[in-house]
């Protein structure tokens, strides 16, 4: 997100990366001072928010996008707000990792 301005996703331009040979296109985004990017694996929307049921892609980028406006960013909003929609204790099965930079 820039800063006073709408959450824009930046889509996947290659296959996951270490699985497959591929070729890694290069693309340059500028984003001013006051932007915050939000990198995560897929172990965060994977999970199963009811008995065979995940959150999902959309859920969590929607959930994430909420967060991102409201101020000041963490992974630990992120994780407070899944936690205060969908459970106390989530049942996580995949890898968890977020990074989080604020220019």
């Amino acid at each position: 997100v820039r800063r006073g301005q709408a959450v824009q996703t930046l889509p996947a331009l290659a296959p996951v990366i270490g699985f497959f040979q591929a070729e890694y296109p290069v693309r340059e985004v500028a984003f001013p001072r006051g932007s915050t990017l939000f990198f995560f694996t897929d172990g965060l929307y994977e999970w199963e928010v009811s008995r065979g049921r995940q959150l999902g892609i959309e859920a969590f980028l929607d959930l994430a996008s909420e967060v991102m406006l409201e101020g000041e960013f963490t992974l630990e909003c992120v994780m407070e707000r899944l936690k205060a929609g969908y459970g106390a204790n989530p049942p996580f099965r995949d890898d968890l990792t977020g990074l989080v930079v604020q220019l």
